[in-house]
């Protein structure tokens, strides 16, 4: 009976172990996935380490996999992936404000 009994706390553990894991790998991807945020300004944008006015901008136009890439007239480029909410509104507000310069 004192066997039985281990034997059941051991499965116990381990369920209760796996299922931190799983809690400790999605909080970590929760907060990794934050800073993948795109901020308009008036006079320009930025995601992560790439910022650029409106008028700095030559392209915009669909990348590979359903992402943005936008090219910049200085030749560099950065590309915004489809799991940024809002993409499309993003777009939009991009082609808009790049028009107007």
């Amino acid at each position: 009976m004192v066997i039985f009994y281990l034997q059941q706390g051991f499965v116990y553990f381990l369920l209760s172990t796996a299922f931190l894991v799983i809690y400790l790998v999605t909080m970590t991807s929760w907060v990794l996935q934050r800073r993948n945020v795109v901020k308009i300004y008036e006079n320009g944008i930025e995601y992560r380490n790439y910022s650029c006015l409106w008028d700095e901008i030559e392209s915009i136009s669909a990348g590979e996999g359903n992402t943005v890439e936008v090219r910049t007239k200085g030749g560099g480029k950065f590309t915004l992936p489809n799991t940024i909410s809002g993409l499309d509104q993003i777009v939009k507000t991009m082609r808009v404000s790049v028009a107007r310069t």
